[in-house]
């Protein structure tokens, strides 16, 4: 699919709060599922569905890995029936341009968040709350698989990120199982 049409697409989903069925390069079988709140030159942030029909929180893709795109109204009568509707964006706009504009704004908002290398490590998502944003990169502070805070920072590339997911249940849950991070 061209990325003329991939933007009009996601044009029209933000538009008219319509949800679509997002592929991307790495794994074109799996699917984001989401409302696009805002597109930017670079990233589009979608309000993240779950089971088609219940939202979970934000994702931001790189617009750059999106493959195909459809739009898919099919539950948009149960989304709509919903008390959280119509979908709202972060408590604060983020800027899409790129992760140095969006994740000072991520990290006042979401104590932890999930980043994805999906490019360099296909089958990895990191739960980490943001410490330093620099200019090329981003200091964060992991919790492990087994919900445990790591006693050291780690140094995440710009651009190695794909998808960065915030306010989600998995995300909230594995840091209320991790609990505040102690001091290092």
């Amino acid at each position: 699919m061209s990325s003329r049409k991939i933007r009009v697409r996601l044009r029209r989903s933000a538009a008219e709060q319509v949800p679509v069925v997002v592929r991307r390069r790495f794994d074109v079988q799996e699917e984001v599922l989401g409302i696009v709140l805002e597109l930017g030159a670079h990233w589009v942030l979608l309000a993240s569905l779950r089971d088609a029909a219940y939202f979970d929180g934000f994702t931001l893709l790189r617009l750059e890995d999106i493959h195909r795109v459809k739009v898919d109204p099919t539950f948009l009568p149960a989304l709509r029936g919903r008390e959280a509707w119509p979908p709202s964006g972060p408590a604060r706009p983020l800027d899409l341009d790129g992760p140095l504009g969006f994740l000072p704004g991520i990290a006042e908002q979401a104590p932890v968040l999930a980043l994805h290398e999906e490019a360099r490590r296909p089958d990895m998502l990191w739960i980490a709350a943001v410490s330093e944003v620099g200019q090329k990169s981003v200091l964060v502070r992991m919790i492990d698989p087994d919900c445990t805070w790591n006693d050291f920072f780690t140094k995440v590339k710009y651009r190695h990120l794909t998808r960065i997911d915030f306010g989600d249940d998995y995300s909230r849950a594995v840091l209320e199982v991790a609990g505040p991070a102690s001091p290092l």
